[in-house]
């Protein structure tokens, strides 16, 4: 039940529309007194229960609906109240399963003395979110120090993981070229992906270490380990947030969670985005978090990151606002790179993440295919990839150039 598909070039003009207006005040679970009854009256006009249901799944915000809109809401279909309370009782039990699976992984990490912190899902869920329980995640994510990679390795393929695909010898070769390629570890049902940057960057921080001086230790859900300051987190959600286009609403919830802490140093913020040149990855995001949430207080933070005019038109050409809140389908994340070509950075590390981003390493081609490694029709995928992006990447340009042509004539 998308939205239909707008043109307008305004990020902040479009209201949300009424479908996913229920979705947005749902994943939101501290709701004042005027947002309950705004969803009560949502709640009200919807009459495909099952598609809400389905929708939700699609924007990652499912459990959300058990937690917010069964709690406060009377009167829903049963049937309806039933499904949303087993997606959420699953939820919440891999998330238990995935902490369960985790200790001991980071003891023996600990043991062997690598620096190595959680990120994302798991941090948030149980340091941010109200209910851990709502926030979705299908792996753990951990951040490594380059210098104890190897260890790492060790003790990880010591505990039975296996690295299948995304092999760590091509993803992490040209590290000091700034590649930041996340490696994928398994075992068993249980995923771990493994990141040499804490931002996730496509060029290499400025500053490494500087997020590694500022580490702490947090109970996760009875589990202790490493993380970061929320000032970073928060970086790296909107930064993950515009990687992906936006695509999922649960991307922007984490935005919307980590924005509303009252703990939050916009100082520290807003210092990491212009050291690490991210401010219009940041810009963006929080402004779309704020169409979805207008009660976020982030007025002067958006104000203060506002880029410059060229780097507007290219965050509102390539992830227009209004798309993205009409939740409009086929948007390319790997434009996102674009970026990175933009940072202030070496002209071979530049060169290098092109090159990249055109050919990725064979053995992630061929497990994204379904190939052997060593089949020849690898490199038809290459040419496919190559060939998608830059048809998508012309249409929005000309999608752009015609609503522009539009309003001058």
């Amino acid at each position: 039940m998308s939205g239909p598909r707008r043109t307008a070039s305004s990020p902040l003009s479009e209201p949300v529309p009424q479908f996913d207006r229920i979705l947005s005040r749902c994943a939101r679970i501290n709701l004042e007194l005027g947002a309950i009854e705004e969803l009560r009256q949502l709640a009200s006009s919807i009459t495909d229960w099952d598609g809400l249901i389905a929708r939700a799944t699609k924007e990652k915000v499912a459990p959300f609906l058990h937690a917010s809109l069964c709690r406060t809401v009377d009167g829903l279909p049963p049937s309806f109240v039933e499904k949303a309370h087993t997606v959420y009782v699953m939820a919440a039990a891999r998330a238990i399963c995935f902490l369960s699976e985790v200790g001991p992984v980071l003891e023996a990490l600990d043991k062997a003395h690598v620096r190595v912190a959680v990120i994302k899902g798991v941090r948030v869920a149980h340091t941010v979110y109200p209910d851990p329980g709502c926030r979705l995640f299908g792996d753990v994510d951990l951040v490594v120090h380059p210098e104890d990679k190897n260890v790492l390795v060790r003790v990880l393929r010591e505990a039975g993981f296996v690295n299948e695909y995304m092999d760590y010898r091509e993803r992490w070769k040209h590290d000091g070229w700034g590649a930041n390629q996340a490696v994928h570890f398994s075992r068993d049902s249980f995923d771990l992906d493994v990141h040499l940057d804490p931002l996730e960057k496509d060029v290499p921080s400025s500053d490494p270490d500087r997020y590694w001086r500022l580490a702490r230790k947090a109970d996760l859900g009875g589990v202790v380990a490493t993380v970061f300051s929320l000032e970073y987190e928060l970086c790296r959600a909107c930064l993950h947030a515009h990687k992906h286009a936006y695509q999922a609403l649960g991307l922007l919830v984490d935005v919307a969670e980590l924005s509303a802490r009252s703990e939050l140093d916009w100082k520290e913020v807003l210092d990491i985005c212009r050291t690490e040149g991210i401010t219009a990855s940041a810009y963006h995001s929080l402004s779309l978090a704020r169409r979805f949430w207008p009660e976020l207080p982030l007025a002067e933070p958006l104000a203060a990151l506002r880029p410059g005019r060229i780097r507007r038109w290219v965050l509102n050409t390539f992830w227009n606002g209004d798309r993205v809140v009409a939740r409009c389908e086929g948007e390319n994340y790997l434009r996102s790179f674009v970026f990175g070509l933009l940072a202030r950075t070496p002209l071979r590390v530049r060169l290098g993440l092109l090159w990249r981003w055109c050919f990725p390493e064979r053995s992630y081609m061929a497990y994204r295919c379904g190939l052997s490694r060593c089949s020849p029709r690898v490199y038809a995928f290459y040419a496919w990839r190559f060939v998608r992006a830059a048809w998508r990447t012309a249409g929005v340009v000309l999608r752009s150039a015609v609503a522009i042509a539009s309003r001058l004539w």
